[in-house]
């Protein structure tokens, strides 16, 4: 397993009955070169692209941005940067004074402008500075032509102007069920923080036992002054301190002020820097920490999974409509005949309660991950692909590439199962044999965090695809009782009811854990 024995996600469901809509977006990442400072709080993903508005909104609560570390801090704006899906089209862009909470006068600068390409960076002809501002973007959008691009999580600085009520007002993406952040920011640089931040920390290369990773890390310089001596203390914790490992790199170059330091593979002496991970599979904690001098930046803290067993199979998580499930089954299948990936199983659900083969158990599991639409398709639970967009083919293939490398931490898996007059009974069996995860006081435990899983899934012919679909639940989203750190085995135990199983039909009973 990867976190997981064998995973699954879920994706789905009917449209919204509110102000906006949304399609899935190309999923490319959005890189502008810069050297002010880019706020934002998107992840600069084009994931999703919103219509059914005129007007669209975020809040930049500067004085917060560092909080509880810095408060009441002020912004310095020189340039607003914002990304569209198409081209062609003009925007006027307008930054508002924040009026407990909402938009408000007085306006403090509009701007009209034309999209000649996807990346619309504006820049200011004076600068403004404020603690708290809102960036209202006049855009009329449509189901067909027009969107605005968003990427995937948060959702609480994000607006749209909703005129479905009496009075018009601006509603949180959050508020209205949408966990997405537009992709609108601002370039600049904080007033009076004497402050370096730690902005990026990353290992490339495959986790697993005695692998070498190499660092990947971006500082940025807030202050006015040039740094001349930084550093970057990476640590490696594991349970025992006997694998831990703890390595520091000095720039090699000063960091101008309000500017970034960039660390990755295009850097020279990016490869002198690599770590061997220990020989043994366990779970770590990743910190890192920049010094200038002795000055402490900001830490940034990840757990680190080094794991070795292969899990016996990979789930691919189809959340569709009846619509379009055998458009995407078809390209999916195409690309599963190949032999080396003999080992992934296609699964489908239809959380939509119109569809004939819809069903409240996969309305559930789609509730339970908090997606908003179909089709989305989920590979071993943390690789999402959205929509049936034109380069589908080749990004399922490269994700079922990535997927077939994922291993786990359960040695063993087995289930007994027992068949009564009006009922079956499961007894499900975990063990892990080898790998050593963190546990105590402040450590992020894994198997409190995991979560049980167990499904029966019928045959059914769609269109001339064989999928096997969801028909309920054995087990959904449970804790864990007990503890699967090493040399630990735990037993999960359920009894199901024969009533409404088809006795002619083929069934298959898939169960996993999943890292919640």
């Amino acid at each position: 397993m990867k976190r997981m024995l064998v995973l699954i996600v879920a994706i789905i469901v009917a449209a919204h009955l509110g102000a906006i809509h949304y399609l899935p977006g190309s999923g490319q990442r959005i890189e502008p070169s810069r050297r002010d400072f880019h706020l934002k709080y998107h992840s600069g993903s084009d994931d999703l692209h919103f219509y059914g508005s005129n007007s669209w909104a975020v809040c930049f609560d500067f004085a917060n941005y560092y909080h509880p570390n810095h408060i009441n801090l002020s912004f310095t704006i020189n340039s607003l940067v914002l990304w569209f899906p198409q081209v062609g089209d003009s925007v006027q862009v307008r930054l508002m004074t924040d009026v407990e909470g909402t938009p408000g006068l007085p306006q403090l600068a509009s701007f009209g402008a034309f999209t000649d390409a996807n990346l619309l960076q504006i820049q200011l002809q004076e600068p403004i500075t404020s603690e708290k501002l809102w960036m209202l973007v006049d855009y009329p959008t449509n189901f067909s032509s027009k969107f605005v691009s968003a990427s995937n999580g948060g959702g609480t600085h994000s607006y749209f102007l909703n005129t479905t009520m009496t009075t018009p007002y601006y509603q949180s993406f959050a508020n209205a069920g949408f966990n997405a952040e537009l992709l609108f920011g601002v370039t600049g640089y904080f007033e009076d923080l004497n402050l370096f931040q730690l902005t990026q920390l990353d290992l490339d290369g495959v986790m697993m036992p005695g692998a070498e990773v190499f660092p990947r890390f971006r500082i940025y310089n807030h202050s006015n002054t040039t740094l001349q001596d930084v550093r970057l203390n990476l640590t490696l914790s594991a349970q025992s301190a006997s694998h831990n490992i703890n390595r520091n790199i000095s720039l090699p170059e000063p960091i101008p002020p309000h500017s970034e330091f960039v660390w990755n593979s295009s850097h020279p002496d990016y490869h002198s820097q690599g770590i061997t991970l220990p020989e043994v599979p366990l779970q770590m904690r990743m910190r890192g920490v920049c010094y200038h001098g002795n000055q402490p930046s900001n830490s940034l803290d990840k757990y680190l999974y080094i794991f070795a067993d292969e899990p016996p199979i990979f789930l691919v998580e189809n959340f569709l409509r009846q619509n379009n499930a055998a458009t995407i089954l078809d390209l999916e299948n195409q690309i599963l005949t190949d032999e080396i990936y003999r080992n992934i199983h296609n699964l489908t659900y239809f959380p939509v309660l119109a569809d004939s083969l819809a069903n409240p158990g996969s309305s559930a599991h789609f509730n339970w991950y908090g997606f908003s639409s179909t089709p989305q398709i989920a590979l071993g639970g943390k690789r999402r692909m959205q929509g049936l967009t034109g380069g589908f083919t080749n990004l399922f293939k490269a994700n079922c590439d990535s997927l077939i490398t994922d291993r786990g931490f359960i040695s063993y898996a087995d289930v007994d199962i027992t068949y009564e007059t009006d009922n079956i009974s499961f007894r499900f069996v975990y063990a892990n044999d080898s790998t050593t995860l963190l546990s105590g006081s402040g450590a992020y435990n894994l198997s409190t965090n995991s979560r049980f899983f167990a499904g029966l899934f019928k045959k059914v012919q769609l269109n001339g695809n064989t999928s096997w679909v969801f028909e309920r639940w054995v087990k959904h989203a449970m804790a864990l009782a007990d503890p699967l750190n090493k040399d630990d085995e735990i037993t999960i135990q359920s009894l199901t009811s024969l009533i409404g199983i088809d006795l002619d039909a083929e069934y298959r009973l898939y169960y996993w854990l999943q890292e919640r």
